[in-house]
């Protein structure tokens, strides 16, 4: 073990430095922005978003890298079933909607509905490349009985996140054993890692 990265074996934890870079540094950032605090996925994105770049370069990564991580809860899961390092408090994802983010009242015909309800996500398609002056035949060949079929069709049509999906999100806190050999790596290296980067 090298004098700069510390474990704590004896809870059973994987080793500091046997985990991937990926997931250290999804732990600095959690360490960083959180400590030992409960936290969901959406608003920890947000801090890093709002914190300005150097700041968290300087600390952690790359901000565009540590963004890209925080996209899915897939990390955040592996940290817990497989590592250990992470406690899931809550899980979320019950009872998911579709928020159309530029609705007009005026204009449109639909805000928000749920996920499942797949005639209505049609609508809010259609009033989005209306508005925007796009053809709602380019959705042809988009599987309209797939909610995430159509929202990324859209999505990638208008070329912006108009249409998104909402549920209820997981809550995670790393688990007490934990906390010294994050917050004593909060300033090391982050390493070669031991495998891909993105796991």
């Amino acid at each position: 073990m090298s004098s700069q990265t510390q474990s704590i074996e004896s809870n059973d934890l994987p080793h500091w430095d046997d985990l991937t870079r990926a997931r250290r540094r999804l732990l600095r950032i959690i360490g960083y922005f959180r400590g030992p605090a409960v936290l969901e996925r959406p608003t920890l994105r947000a801090a890093v978003e709002d914190t300005p770049v150097d700041d968290v370069e300087e600390v952690i990564d790359d901000k565009e890298r540590i963004l890209k991580t925080l996209n899915s809860c897939g990390l955040l899961n592996k940290l817990t079933e497989e590592d250990g390092y992470l406690e899931k408090r809550r899980q979320g994802g019950g009872n998911p909607i579709v928020v159309d983010y530029e609705y007009d009242e005026e204009r449109d015909t639909c805000e928000t509905t749920v996920y499942s309800e797949t005639g209505k996500i049609d609508t809010m398609a259609t009033d989005i490349l209306s508005r925007e002056g796009k053809s709602v035949g380019r959705l042809d060949g988009v599987d309209m009985s797939d909610p995430k079929a159509i929202i990324g069709a859209v999505n990638g049509i208008v070329g912006r996140q108009v249409l998104r999906i909402h549920a209820e999100a997981s809550r995670y806190c790393l688990v007490p054993e934990a906390v010294p050999t994050v917050e004593a790596n909060l300033n090391t290296s982050l390493g070669e890692g031991m495998s891909n980067d993105d796991s």
